[in-house]
C-alpha cells in the first residue's frame, strides 16, 4: 500500500537497525514507516487493521501490535491504549512525527532506545497506542530469549545508565551508576558476565558528553520528555 513504507530486518551481531530506519526516514514518499522483526508474519487483516486505525486515530504519533505468543512487558493504558514505551520488533510510525521527534538515539543500546523514542514522541505532545486487533506472531525459533541472553541482559543495564545520563538529576545519575555498578559485583551467571558489564562500563564514558550536549541543544524537548521517564516500564 503506498500509505505504508515496510523496512524488514534481520538482526546481525552488529545490528545497523537504528541507523538503518533512520536512513529509511528520510526517503519514500508514505506517510507511515513500518518495522518489522524478519522473525514475524502478520494476520492477514493486519493491514486493514492499520488502515483503519491510521485514518480513525488521525493524532496518533505512533501503533503497536499485538505480538504473540508473548504478550508486551511494559504497561498499557487499560482504557486508552495508550504505551508507556515502544518494541523496536514491530512500530508503526508516522514519518512526520518520527522526524520531528529527531529519529531514533543510535548512542542508546538495547529496548533503551524505543523508552527514549516514546519520551521524545510524549514530549511534543504525541500519543503511541496498543492496537490488539493487529496481531503479528513469532515463527518457531525465531523469537529472542530475552533472559538466557547475556547480550539482553547487558543492553537493560547499560540502557538504564544511559537514559539516567539523558534525562535524570544529580541524584538520579549517582543511583543509576550505583546499581551499576553492584550489578557487576553481583552480576546474573551468564559466561564472562563480569567482562562484559565493565567493557560497557568504560564504554558508556564515550557516551556521556554527546548525550549531555543534546539536552542543551534540546532543551525544551528534554524539559517535556523528562517527567515520563518515571513511567516507563523498565
Amino acid at each position: 500500500t503506498e500509505r505504508f513504507s515496510l523496512l524488514q530486518y534481520v538482526p546481525t551481531k552488529n545490528n545497523r537497525l537504528h541507523r538503518n530506519f533512520c536512513a529509511a526516514a528520510k526517503v519514500g514518499r508514505a506517510p507511515w514507516l513500518l518495522l518489522l522483526h524478519s522473525g514475524m508474519i502478520v494476520q492477514p487483516d493486519f493491514f486493514d487493521v492499520l488502515q483503519q486505525a491510521v485514518v480513525e486515530m488521525k493524532e496518533t504519533a505512533a501503533f503497536e501490535a499485538r505480538q504473540l505468543p508473548l504478550e508486551q512487558e511494559h504497561h498499557i493504558d487499560p482504557v486508552t491504549l495508550e504505551c508507556t514505551d515502544v518494541s523496536l520488533n514491530w512500530v508503526l510510525v508516522r514519518r512526520s512525527a518520527f522526524v520531528a521527534a529527531g529519529g531514533l538515539d543510535i548512542r542508546l543500546v538495547g529496548q533503551a532506545v524505543g523508552t527514549d523514542f516514546v519520551l521524545r514522541l510524549k514530549a511534543m505532545g504525541g500519543q503511541v497506542v496498543f492496537l490488539p486487533e493487529a496481531v503479528a506472531v513469532w515463527v518457531s525459533g525465531a523469537q529472542p530469549m530475552p533472559e538466557q541472553s547475556l547480550a539482553h541482559y547487558a543492553d537493560v543495564h547499560e540502557g538504564k545508565l544511559l537514559l539516567a545520563y539523558k534525562y535524570d538529576g544529580c541524584r538520579g545519575l549517582w543511583r543509576a551508576g550505583k546499581t551499576y555498578r553492584d550489578e557487576m559485583r553481583q552480576p546474573r551467571h551468564f559466561e564472562g558476565v563480569r567482562r562484559e558489564l565493565l567493557k560497557r562500563y568504560w564504554r558508556h564514558f564515550a557516551k556521556i558528553w554527546p548525550i549531555w550536549l543534546w539536552r542543551f541543544a534540546h532543551a525544551v524537548q528534554y524539559r517535556a520528555a523528562k517527567p515520563y521517564l518515571a513511567a516507563a516500564s523498565w
